[in-house]
C-alpha cells in the first residue's frame, strides 16, 4: 500500500478527476476527535461523491442517506493498494482525524 498527501491546491481537481474511481462503492467513515475518541459515522453505506470546496474550506463526502461536510481540513492523504484507492484521511484544524475506507476495505454494513 502506498500513501501519499495531497496538496491542498489539488483537492478540487483530485476528487473531479477520481470522481468514477469512488462512486457506488461501499464506504465506511470513522472520526478520531482528540475530546471524544473514535466514533463510527457510517459502515458499508454507498458512496455517491466527495468534493471539495476551497472559498468555504469544506470537505463533502456524500453517502446514501449521509452529507458528511470535514470543515477547514488541513491534510488529505490518499492510500492505494493495487486495486485502487483504500482509504482517504483528513485531519482538520481542532485535530479531528476522519477516516473514509473505501470499498473491500470498508466495514460492512449490520
Amino acid at each position: 500500500m502506498v500513501t501519499t498527501r495531497i496538496a491542498e491546491q489539488n483537492w478540487p481537481r483530485y476528487f473531479d478527476a477520481n470522481a468514477n474511481l469512488f462512486r457506488g462503492r461501499p464506504s465506511s467513515i470513522e472520526v478520531i476527535a482528540p475530546d471524544l475518541g473514535a466514533q463510527r459515522v457510517a459502515d458499508g453505506v454507498v458512496l455517491l461523491g466527495i468534493s471539495y470546496d476551497p472559498r468555504e474550506r469544506q470537505l463533502d463526502v456524500l453517502l446514501e442517506g449521509l452529507d458528511h461536510r470535514i470543515e477547514k481540513p488541513q491534510e488529505l492523504h490518499v492510500a492505494r493498494a493495487p486495486d485502487g484507492v483504500v482509504t482517504i484521511e483528513t485531519i482538520d484544524g481542532d485535530g479531528r482525524k476522519t477516516i473514509l475506507r473505501i470499498g473491500t476495505h470498508a466495514v460492512p454494513h449490520r
